[in-house]
C-alpha cells in the first residue's frame, strides 16, 4: 500500500476498491537477503478461502455486523435480542454485494480452500489483502513465507457508513441527524468514528471468541487432577506463551503453530513477540488491533444458543452460493437490469429466503421442546445476552372477593402482632444457624488436605520466621512457607503456615527467591 500511496481501508467499499486496484498488477519476488530475482507474479486483490461449510459464514458476519449492530453486543448482530427477528433485510444484501464483489479479485483457487487460502496465497506474496483470525499473524513467518521482515501491515477491520434501521429493514446513513457535522454527537452509531466526511460504524467480530473448561466429577481422581493440571498450564500465561507465538528465529526447526490467539495481556506483550523474531511495527500493528477491537464497546460476540449451527450453516448456504455465482458468472442474469445490477434481484430473493430459514429454525426449536415446557430460543438468546428479565406473576388474582369473610381490626392487629412475634423467633434461629455455618464454612474453605500437597523440598528463600519452598498443590505450582526450624537435610516437614500462588499461578526460574529477599513480604505478591 505505501509503495502506491494508498490508505488503509477503514470501509468495506474502500476494502473493495484497493483490491481492484491491485488484482491482475504484476510484481517481481527477490530474495530478502540478496535481493537476487526469483520470479515475476500476477498480484491478487484480495485472497479468501471460500470452500463450503468453512469460513463463508464468518467472512460474512464480519461484513454484516459492521451494519447491523451499533449498540453493543447485547442488541445482537445476526438476531434482534429483543424479537429474534433476523436483522438481515438491506444488510444482507449489501454484504451480498461486498462479498460477491471480492470474488472477482480473488485467487483462483478460492472456493478449493478454507482459510489456508487465505494464508498460503499471503505468504507467496501473491495476495494483497484479506481478513482473518488473529492467530493468521504468527503463521505469515511460517519457513519460507515472503513477507517476513517488516512487510506484513495489520490492521481492525473495516466498518460501514450505513446501518440497518431494524424496524424498517432499511439502511440508513449513519448520524442521519447530525449533516455529518463530526463536532455533533452520533446518534445512531454511538459508537462510529468520522472519515472522509462521513460516520464508521466499526463492530469488529470476535469469532470463535472464549473457551472454557470444566472437571467432571464422575471421572477417577487421577484423572481430574490431570485436567486441573492442564487448565493450570493454560492459565498460566508465560508456560504457554511458546505456543501462541512461536519462534520465528528460528522457524525451520521450532516453529510450532498451534492456531491459538493470544488469550492473556501479557501474551501481547511487545517484548514477547520481538524477542521471538518478530517485526517490531507489523508487532505494534498487530498489538493494537486486537486490543482496539476486543476493547471495542460494539464487539460482536457469536451466538451462543441452541441452533447457532443452524443459522450459520444456512448463512454459509447463501453466502456461498452467491458468491460462487457471482465469480464464474452463472447468477440468473434474465431477472432484468435494476440499477445496472442484473444481480439485484437474486440478492432480494436470497436474503428473503434465508429471513424464512431463520424463521423456521426458531419455531421448530420452540415446537420441539419437552411439552413446550422448556425455554424458548428467545429466552435462551436473551440470557446469553444478559437482557433477559423474569415475568412478573399475575398478583390481582382473588382481589375481587377481598371484602368476603372480613375480619374485624381487632382481630387483625392482633393476628398481625402474633405473625410478626413468631417471624422474628424464626429470623433468629436462622440468623443463629447462619453463623454456625458460615463459620464452619469459613474454615473449610481454607483447609488443605495434607495429601493433596506434594513438597520439592526445593528451597526458594529464607525469612525471619520460616522457610519456603516449591511444592504443588493439586497439580498448581505454589510457594509453600514452614515455621522456622524446618530443615531439608533431615526430611522434616514442619507446619505449612501458608500456601501462596505467584502473580501468573506458577512458580519459574526467574521468579525464585534468593537468600536475600524476605519471606514474609515476597509472600504478599500472589493470591493466598
Amino acid at each position: 500500500l505505501e509503495q502506491y500511496g494508498k490508505d488503509v481501508p477503514k470501509t468495506w467499499d474502500e476494502y473493495n476498491e484497493l483490491a481492484k486496484f491491485f488484482h491482475g498488477k504484476n510484481d517481481t519476488i527477490t530474495d530478502p537477503e540478496t535481493g537476487d530475482f526469483i520470479e515475476n507474479i500476477t498480484l491478487s486483490g484480495s485472497c479468501m478461502g471460500r470452500a463450503p461449510k468453512c469460513g463463508n459464514p464468518y467472512w460474512a458476519q464480519s461484513v454484516l455486523a459492521s451494519m447491523t449492530q451499533v449498540n453493543g453486543p447485547k442488541e445482537g448482530s445476526l438476531l434482534d435480542s429483543q424479537t429474534l427477528e433476523p436483522l438481515l433485510g438491506e444488510a444482507m444484501e449489501e454484504m451480498l454485494r461486498l462479498q460477491g464483489e471480492q470474488t472477482k479479485y480473488g485467487v483462483e483457487n478460492e472456493f478449493d480452500g478454507c482459510v489456508g487460502v487465505n494464508v498460503d496465497a499471503m505468504n507467496e506474496g501473491k495476495c494483497v489483502l484479506t481478513y482473518n483470525w488473529g492467530n493468521s499473524f504468527s503463521d505469515h513467518v511460517r519457513p519460507g513465507s515472503r513477507v517476513r521482515d517488516g512487510k506484513l501491515g495489520v490492521a481492525p477491520i473495516p466498518g460501514s457508513p450505513s446501518v440497518l434501521n431494524r424496524a424498517t429493514g432499511k439502511l440508513e446513513p449513519c448520524n442521519t441527524n447530525t449533516n455529518n457535522d463530526p463536532s455533533t454527537s452520533n446518534t445512531n452509531c454511538p459508537h462510529a468514528f468520522y472519515h472522509k466526511n462521513q460516520w464508521i460504524n466499526p463492530a469488529p467480530y470476535g469469532a470463535y471468541g472464549g473457551f472454557s473448561g470444566a472437571v467432571s466429577g464422575s471421572v477417577s481422581k487421577e484423572h481430574q487432577h490431570a485436567a486441573a493440571s492442564f487448565f493450570a498450564f493454560c492459565t498460566s500465561a508465560k508456560k504457554a506463551m511458546k505456543y501462541v507465538i512461536p519462534d520465528a528465529n528460528n522457524p525451520e526447526t521450532n516453529f510450532v503453530p498451534t492456531g491459538m490467539d493470544p488469550y492473556a495481556k501479557s501474551m501481547l506483550e511487545v517484548e514477547e513477540w520481538t524477542s521471538r523474531g518478530f517485526d517490531l511495527n507489523s508487532t505494534m500493528e498487530y498489538k493494537y488491533a486486537i486490543e482496539s477491537q476486543l476493547g471495542s464497546p460494539n464487539v460482536v460476540i457469536d451466538l451462543r444458543i441452541p441452533a447457532a449451527a443452524d443459522f450459520m450453516a444456512t448463512l454459509d448456504a447463501v453466502t456461498t452460493q452467491y458468491c460462487n455465482d457471482t465469480k464464474y458468472n452463472t447468477t440468473v442474469l434474465s431477472l432484468g437490469m435494476i440499477d445496472e445490477d442484473p444481480a439485484y434481484l437474486v440478492r432480494k430473493e436470497l436474503t428473503q429466503r434465508l429471513t424464512q430459514e431463520w424463521r423456521d429454525i426458531i419455531a421448530n426449536h420452540d415446537e420441539g421442546r419437552n411439552n413446550k415446557q422448556g425455554p424458548t430460543l428467545l429466552e435462551l438468546y436473551q440470557r446469553d445476552r444478559g437482557v433477559y428479565q423474569e415475568k412478573k406473576k399475575d398478583d390481582t388474582q382473588g382481589r375481587n372477593n377481598s371484602n368476603k369473610h372480613s375480619l374485624s381490626s381487632g382481630v387483625i392487629v392482633v393476628i398481625a402482632v402474633c405473625t410478626t412475634v413468631v417471624v422474628l423467633l424464626i429470623l433468629a434461629v436462622v440468623i443463629y444457624i447462619f453463623k454456625r455455618l458460615q463459620a464452619k464454612h469459613s474454615y473449610e474453605q481454607w483447609y488443605v488436605d495434607a495429601r493433596d500437597i506434594h513438597d520439592t523440598k526445593e528451597v526458594l528463600g529464607r525469612g525471619s520466621f520460616g522457610v519456603v519452598t516449591k511444592g504443588f498443590l493439586r497439580g498448581t505450582p505454589v510457594a509453600l512457607k514452614h515455621a522456622k526450624g524446618w530443615q531439608t537435610a533431615a526430611g522434616r516437614t514442619g507446619t505449612i503456615s501458608t500456601a501462596c500462588l505467584s502473580e501468573n499461578n506458577n512458580i519459574t526460574g526467574d521468579e525464585r527467591l534468593d537468600d536475600k529477599h524476605d519471606v514474609s513480604s515476597s509472600g504478599h505478591r500472589g493470591n493466598i
